[in-house]
């Protein structure tokens, strides 16, 4: 027998040792390290969700004010580019600029005017009707854009 080579009942013991303790591992996840995860998930997406929809409602809010106040602009152009009086009506969800060529419906918002309004320019750009066009909404609350002494306004 060498020096280097363990006794027979040696190798033995240490193949049972090892058997018995391979036994003892674990394979997989205890149900309640799961539940325990689900439930930090869900708190953290939580928090993400209701900052995301705060985020976009804020962006609604924004892109709402700057097509209104953008509207205003183009019926102003309009009136001097034409010389002829321009007026921006809102009432059912739409903006509608009228002139004596006609009608054009200009844009559709998912929120509501909070009354009809008609506001307008001269051919000259300047105010022939002033007014606040408000925008309201549930989720945003409201904006409103105000035409007056020939100036477009954000309220």
């Amino acid at each position: 027998m060498s020096a280097f080579r363990r006794p027979t009942s040696e190798v033995g013991e240490t193949r049972l040792i090892a058997s018995v303790l391979s036994v003892r591992v674990r394979s997989g996840y205890v149900l309640l390290e799961i539940v325990i995860s689900l439930s930090i998930m869900a708190i953290i997406g939580g928090a993400v969700i209701g900052t995301a929809s705060r985020n976009l409602e804020r962006h609604q809010s924004r892109g709402m004010l700057s097509t209104l106040f953008h509207t205003a602009h183009y019926a102003r152009s309009m009136a001097k580019a034409y010389d002829r009086d321009v007026i921006m009506k809102a009432r059912d969800r739409c903006i509608y600029i009228e002139s004596s060529e006609g009608s054009e419906r200009v844009s559709d918002w998912p929120f509501s005017f909070k009354k009809d309004v008609k506001t307008g320019f001269k051919g000259s750009g300047n105010t022939k009707y002033s007014g606040t066009m408000t925008l309201s909404s549930s989720d945003t609350g409201s904006v409103s854009v105000g035409v007056g002494y020939g100036k477009i306004s954000i309220h």
